[in-house]
């Protein structure tokens, strides 16, 4: 399948304070997905290797893609567009409450803007799949060749960046002579999860897939994880799973809705912060991050193993949300 090269090995730290401070009953180490070369970096960077390759394989001159607002993913998007000659259409939702000047005008709605994106703001209310046909229809018009890519670059073929960083997390343990238990991460809209269930059970067997929702109920994201997760698979070469209820999803950080921060998820990215001084977004890695504090705090993580936490990145998201962490 086509790849294109936009992701370096990220790290895989320890985190020896954080450990100290929770009392040294686990191993904790970070894989700092939060690093690129291209936009800032983040999770969709493995994602876009693949669809972007994709599309430039098929001839196409437009990139087209959807999110909200804050969108991580649209933002990496525009990146690597300019980065790969491309244009870039946007579909921007209003799906957070949110309308001060912090969050309506800076983070990534700036950096988008930088990025020299086409970007068009919907309401909540509007149907951006509906739009983005919209867009396409009118660009083929125009003897364009554009290219739609999923809410969050979240296929079966955006997965497959996320079978890579599973084989490559395993490559960095093995030379170590670590030995991973469990992965905890962000899941929004599933095909980073869906990539490192597959690619764990190529590369890292016996590794537990943690997925801390940041979206939707834990039935609704295991179903759509499952069905990407057996769309890589196919691509792999693997054994299909056969139930979603082996998808483990945490939904209890969902805390009001997507893009809504609580004391949780503002105690979280300080915790880190002063422990490591590494910085988490309040959206999907401080929720996450909330997670994987409670999953070790109760032990439903057991004492003595070894916990890799995926930092995908959304550090953008701070500035967004400036007036929260003022407040509090």
């Amino acid at each position: 399948m086509p790849k294109i090269h936009l992701v370096d090995t990220t790290p895989l730290i320890a985190l020896n304070r954080l450990e100290q401070h929770l009392g040294g009953k686990h191993t904790i180490l970070l894989k700092r997905d939060d690093i690129g070369g291209i936009g800032g970096g983040g999770n969709k960077l493995r994602k876009l290797e693949y669809s972007v390759a994709e599309a430039l394989a098929q001839g196409c001159d437009t990139l087209i893609t959807f999110g909200a607002l804050q969108s991580n993913h649209a933002r990496l998007t525009a990146a690597v567009a300019a980065h790969c000659g491309l244009d870039c259409v946007l579909i921007l939702s209003k799906r957070v409450d949110r309308q001060d000047a912090f969050y309506t005008e800076s983070g990534n709605v700036l950096l988008n803007d930088l990025l020299g994106a086409d970007i068009h703001v919907l309401e909540d209310d509007q149907d951006p799949l509906a739009r983005a046909d919209e867009f396409k229809d009118a660009l083929v018009r125009q003897g364009r060749k554009p290219y739609v890519i999923p809410f969050g670059g979240s296929d079966a073929l955006g997965a497959l960046g996320y079978a890579d960083c599973a084989q490559e997390i395993a490559q960095q343990a093995e030379g170590r002579g670590i030995r991973v238990d469990h992965i905890v991460h962000a899941s929004g809209s599933g095909g980073t999860q869906a990539g490192l269930i597959a690619g764990c059970e190529r590369s890292l067997t016996g590794a537990r897939v943690h997925g801390i929702s940041v979206l939707a109920p834990a039935p609704a994201l295991q179903e759509t994880v499952h069905t990407i997760a057996n769309g890589a698979r196919e691509r792999l070469g693997l054994p299909l799973g056969e139930k979603a209820t082996d998808v483990i999803v945490e939904d209890g950080f969902i805390d009001g809705g997507y893009g809504v921060v609580n004391e949780q998820t503002l105690d979280a990215v300080r915790l880190l912060a002063e422990t490591e001084g590494i910085l988490l977004d309040p959206v999907y890695t401080g929720k996450a991050f909330a997670g994987l504090l409670h999953l070790l705090r109760t032990e439903e993580i057991p004492q003595g193993d070894t916990v890799v936490f995926l930092h995908t990145g959304g550090m953008p998201g701070i500035f967004a949300y400036t007036s929260a962490f003022k407040a509090a």
